[in-house]
Parts: C-alpha cells; structure tokens; sequence
C-alpha cells in the first residue's frame, strides 16, 4: 500500500499495483474517479442472469427430488450436479464464472467464508 498526501493533506492508503510504474516517493500524482455506468449495467445483468438461474435450478430439481422419495446419490463435478444419468449446471458455477470474469477486468471481489 502506498500513502498518497490530497492537496488539502488528506492521507489515502493506496493499492501500489494500481499506481504507473515507476511511481516514487515525492511525485505528484492527478487521478480521477468516474462512475462507470456500462460496468454497472453488466454486473446488474449478470446478478440477474445468476438469480434466474438459480431460481430455474431450484424449481426444476426440488420438483425432481420430490417426486421421488429416493432420489439417487448425487455429486458435484466441476460445477455440474450429477444425479444418476441426469446432470445440470449448478448455480454455484455461474457465480465462479463471474467471479473469475471479474478478476480478470481487475475488480476486487469478495473473499468466502
């Protein structure tokens, strides 16, 4: 973390590896921040997509499990619910997806518990 100085000597801890290279100590830096309305957009999508998805799996395999009061073991493989010859896209691989989208665009995420 880097401690940047405002004009007004307000102190901001700072991420290095967001700073220019070659940015030492005693330089002056101007930095602006914009609300980035697109990515705003995407994420409000992709949270829908995600909700979607996740109520459609839930529907779909709450109905398959109650109707049978057996239902055969299942297991998760790679993001896929296997259920004997059945197998669908979990919510959870959607999620990891976007997570994975997100740090590659170098957006923070937040970390599970």
């Amino acid at each position: 973390m880097a401690v940047l100085l405002t004009e007004d000597l307000f102190m901001v801890e700072f991420p290095l590896n967001l700073l220019p290279e070659g940015v030492q100590e005693g330089m002056v830096l101007d930095m602006e921040v914009r609300r980035n309305e697109g990515q705003e957009r995407l994420r409000r999508d992709q949270l829908k997509r995600l909700h979607e998805e996740v109520a459609a799996w839930t529907h779909q395999h709450v109905a398959t499990f109650s109707q049978n009061a057996h239902p055969s073991p299942a297991r998760v493989s790679g993001g896929a619910l296997v259920t004997g010859e059945e197998t669908a896209r979990t919510p959870g691989s959607l999620a990891h997806e976007l997570e994975e989208a997100a740090v590659e665009a170098g957006m923070e995420t937040a970390e599970r518990p």
